[in-house]
């Protein structure tokens, strides 16, 4: 008896899930090379009130990073389908950069880093909170976009451990959703507590951003104020590790495809963070 479209994607998504407690174990970032991947094909992703505009909305500096948290009333965002076995609800989104353009992002594809790179962090929601969930083999997901050259309130948050209101704006004015034609792996970050086992999930089209606006994140201080030049962590071997290409619709070419008009536009209105 064949197997419909719907029982193959099923398979998929556990066969994902149970690669968690070996694969899990191997630290990222890597380098992502698209000619290396393995083709599948998944349930499209479904993010749910991602429209919906947040009540409030607040960016702060960590002394690592430049952190953006939001609170909604009601409708919290959350993405589920694809590999994913539940719902993940958006939790925070911080970023990761360089002391020059050349080494910014963290994860590369085809053996080059881009200026920056934006994680979207979320939880499983049967977890209830960020803590709980950090601590369970499947209670974390991060979305990866890529920053390339095309931040109002930065200055205000210059000084470590410092935060200001931002307008509401709404999630998909940021980044872009995609549901099909991404990557995913699975890969570790370590704490002095644990190894955080982590699905990684790449979007292949790059957000835009200026070398102004990369340069006023490296003006941000950390808890010894001290400029914060760069907060990537080093690249790590693959090791043979699974690297998934779900549901392939557009060029084979090379991993990241080009920055598209509708993206330039969306990143010169919306990146750049307006204080409240």
């Amino acid at each position: 008896m064949e197997e419909n479209d719907e029982d193959v994607n099923v398979k998929n998504a556990k066969f994902i899930q149970s690669l968690a407690f070996i694969e899990g174990e191997l630290q990222s970032p890597i380098d992502l090379d698209i000619s290396k991947m393995t083709q599948i094909n998944l349930a499209p992703l479904k993010w749910v009130h991602y429209d919906v505009a947040p009540r409030k909305v607040k960016i702060a500096n960590t002394g690592k990073t430049a952190l953006v948290g939001a609170k909604w009333v009601l409708e919290e965002p959350y993405i589920n389908g694809g590999p994913l076995d539940g719902n993940y609800a958006f939790s925070q989104m911080h970023f990761h950069w360089g002391e020059t353009e050349i080494y910014g992002s963290e994860h590369r594809a085809d053996g080059a880093n881009t200026p920056m790179e934006l994680h979207v962090v979320h939880f499983k929601t049967q977890y209830l909170t960020l803590e709980h969930a950090l601590r369970q083999v499947d209670g974390i997901i991060i979305i990866v976009y890529f920053l390339k050259e095309i931040i109002s309130a930065l200055p205000s948050i210059k000084i470590a451990n410092s935060s200001i209101r931002l307008v509401p704006i709404v999630l998909t004015n940021i980044f872009k959703t995609f549901t099909e034609d991404y990557f995913i792996y699975w890969g570790s970050t370590i704490t002095p507590q644990w190894t955080r086992r982590i699905m990684w999930f790449i979007c292949r089209e790059p957000i835009g951003i200026s070398k102004d606006q990369i340069d006023e994140f490296r003006n941000l201080y950390d808890e010894n104020t001290k400029p914060i030049l760069g907060n990537s962590r080093p690249l790590q071997n693959r090791d043979n590790r699974h690297v998934f290409h779900v549901c392939p619709t557009r060029s084979l070419h090379s991993t990241l495809l080009p920055i598209s008009r509708e993206q330039i536009a969306l990143s010169t209105q919306a990146n750049s963070f307006l204080p409240r």
